[in-house]
């Protein structure tokens, strides 16, 4: 079956506030892969030799996705610098944020197979091999297309005049399981990237 994967790309807008806080408003698209499985030990076959044996069989229902993302949140200053003068602007400062993630499946494709983990010298299924698909559907029914999350993350940027970088460390909490009659819940955690191109209005 294939391996899991997640890639994300997307725009963020940040409008000031005359707090020490800066409003986050992110969109972006994501590319994910993600699977369950479960193990099966009640079944048990007779090998070659007339032994009754306990047969492992492991069931992986695998998921890719397609995912627009919405967020907003609130990004608040932990420590920093800055400077303005000489017409310049320049700022460095690490901050922690804070947000919700409301992301929808703009594509869907459930697969769901079965292996035979612990019998493959002795057992085949119908196909020859040691694996069957028992179905693969797009926007399979009982999948939730619609997932909730919190969202927050810890991180540093550095900015001069319109432009700058940032790196983030961030975790992604869902609220809603992936599946309507199941629960499956999935948690993110990684390292984001990226560059700014600042505007400012008057």
């Amino acid at each position: 079956y294939p391996e899991p994967y997640f890639f994300n790309l997307g725009l963020s807008l940040e409008l000031a506030t005359g707090l020490p806080a800066i409003f986050k408003f992110n969109s972006s698209i994501s590319w994910a892969n993600s699977f369950i499985n479960s193990v099966d030990n009640l079944k048990f076959y007779i090998n070659r030799t007339g032994d009754l044996k306990q047969l492992k069989e492991v069931g992986i229902y695998f998921l890719d996705e397609t995912l627009l993302n919405l967020g907003v949140g609130l990004t608040i200053p932990i420590y920093g610098a800055f400077f303005e003068g000489f017409d310049q602007k320049t700022s460095s400062i690490y901050y922690f944020y804070g947000g919700f993630l409301y992301q929808h499946a703009i594509k869907s494709k459930a697969t769901l197979y079965y292996q035979i983990a612990n019998a493959k010298d002795d057992l085949r299924y119908s196909n020859g091999t040691d694996t069957t698909v028992v179905f693969s559907e797009k926007n399979a029914d009982g999948i939730d297309l619609n997932r909730f999350n919190l969202e927050m993350g810890i991180g540093f940027d550095t900015k001069f005049n319109n432009y700058g970088i940032y790196l983030q460390a961030f975790v992604i909490y869902q609220l809603n399981s992936f599946l309507l009659d199941a629960n499956w819940y999935q948690y993110q955690f990684g390292l984001r990237m990226g560059l700014y191109l600042r505007g400012f209005i008057e």
